[in-house]
């Protein structure tokens, strides 16, 4: 496509060396430049992308599209200080407005994004609705799998992956939106049609430093789609929700336990093998079961009731494709089957869900509950305190171990978790192997060892290499070792 067709009517874009070429693709990476590329060089937190404009320009980049003049003779620059928006509505219009063909669901919030995408997908496709997944764990439709290097991608590659759904017959899709996504204007040429809000809690402080910064963000990306037409479900139980629910009002849905939500639970009960629920949607009764456990696994589901029912799929049609389906969301609250005890994976990684889980837990009426977890180094440093304090609060016994420390010390680390512990009821190990160990070691049948942190990730960030390493790997070697084989 021609460049001049490209940047037809976008505002206060400048221009160097103009020539009218052909581009042929985009990228924000110049060691994924192909020839004909326009070449994104923004500007990071950690680095400017003009130092890699001559790398970008030696592999064949057509253009660059940048935030100020470069000292440039032949290759045509494209310059605003809307960079990252422009460079996202570029890219649409290179994919024909795909997105806009198709049914766009965005699900943010801090937890329960991957969970709600999950549950969401299971039932589309029990009713028999093609739909594409952009994830934590990865991008997936139909039997195509491409493992997730972030939440949300960038913005070439949704619509890259949006084009190739959409060929496949996909003709609705459902995106994971990280905060981080939002500020860096990765879905800001995005049309969706529906937003789901599920909570918001103390995570990504980082990056956002404050929680109202936090909100802000979230609520931009809702209110866009409110602006455009879209209709959005918000957890009307939530603090920030209640907000959104007010600036909001004409293109929400409220959803929860109270009963001014529009969304309600009216009855429920809680069990190790699933989860049975009574929810009223505009005058209408769903009788739902679920292999799901937990309150929070309920808070999951009502966007989902609601969603569907827009869809204009019946009270029936919902209930029968709940009642047939065993949901399976990778680690999350993820059970370990084994004959010895009860052991569940988890990648809540905050203090809100990992307060989450092990409410989840409570509810279930085990003996003792076993926590192990740990805080990721080079991340958000105020929330470990606050975990030390939940888990140690809620938690019979608690191991603190090691989680991705990166270019932290790990010690360090778990001190900074320790400052917040509330009882005497932890015990220190550093060594994420050795702390699986000795739960399992520990727990009886009646207990549950919940494994905090990593939920579905395979590995563990070391300083500066990354190591093979899955909780759910060592939880079966050490239940093999100390219990015997099954």
């Amino acid at each position: 496509m021609k460049i001049a067709d490209l940047i037809k009517g976008i505002e206060d874009l400048k221009f160097q060396n103009f020539k009218n070429v052909e581009i042929t693709g985009f990228t924000d990476n110049s060691a994924e430049v192909k020839k004909g590329n326009l070449f994104g060089a923004f500007k990071g937190l950690k680095t400017d992308g003009i130092k890699f404009v001559s790398d970008a320009m030696s592999k064949g980049a057509s253009a660059i599209l940048t935030h100020q003049k470069l000292n440039l003779k032949d290759v045509p620059v494209l310059i605003s200080h809307r960079e990252r928006e422009v460079f996202s509505l570029l890219v649409k219009r290179f994919y024909g407005k795909i997105d806009e063909k198709m049914n766009l669901i965005g699900i943010t919030g801090t937890n329960g994004k991957t969970s709600v995408a999950y549950i969401l997908e299971a039932l589309l496709k029990e009713l028999s609705i093609p739909v594409g997944v952009f994830g934590t764990i990865n991008y997936r439709w139909k039997d195509r799998k491409i493992k997730a290097k972030l939440t949300t991608p960038q913005a070439h590659t949704i619509f890259e992956l949006l084009e190739k759904m959409y060929n496949d017959g996909v003709r609705t899709a459902i995106l994971e939106v990280s905060s981080h996504a939002i500020d860096t204007k990765r879905v800001s040429s995005l049309k969706f049609k529906y937003g789901v809000f599920t909570n918001l809690s103390g995570d990504h402080l980082d990056y956002h430093k404050t929680m109202e910064s936090y909100f802000s963000v979230k609520k931009s990306f809702l209110k866009k789609i409110c602006d455009e037409g879209g209709l959005c479900f918000i957890n009307g139980d939530d603090e920030y929700g209640k907000r959104l629910l007010k600036d909001l009002k004409d293109c929400s849905v409220s959803f929860g336990f109270s009963s001014l939500n529009k969304i309600k639970v009216v009855n429920y009960s809680l069990k190790r093998s699933g989860t049975n629920i009574e929810i009223n949607y505009k005058n209408k009764i769903f009788h739902i079961h679920t292999n799901l456990i937990g309150k929070t696994n309920i808070y999951n589901i009502l966007p989902v009731i609601g969603l569907l029912s827009d869809l204009e799929f019946t009270s029936k049609k919902i209930e029968e494709a709940f009642s047939s389906l065993i949901i399976k969301v990778p680690g999350r609250l993820d059970f370990v089957e084994n004959p010895y005890t009860n052991v569940y994976i988890d990648y809540s990684h905050s203090d809100d869900s990992l307060k989450r889980a092990i409410l989840t837990l409570k509810d279930l009426s085990f003996e003792r509950i076993i926590t192990v977890f740990g805080a990721g180094g080079d991340r958000d440093k105020t929330k470990r305190p606050r975990m030390g304090k939940v888990a140690t609060e809620l938690s019979d016994i608690v191991i603190i171990t090691s989680d991705n420390p990166r270019t932290e010390d790990p010690e360090k680390i778990i001190d900074d978790i320790i400052k917040g512990t509330v009882n005497n009821n932890y015990i220190v190990e550093s060594d994420r192997r050795k702390a699986i160990r000795r739960a399992v070691e520990m727990a009886n049948k009646n207990d549950v060892v919940l494994i905090a942190g990593k939920g579905h990730e395979d590995y563990q960030i070391l300083a500066d290499k990354v190591i093979h390493f899955s909780d759910f790997e060592e939880v079966k070697k050490a239940l093999e070792e100390v219990k015997g084989e099954w």
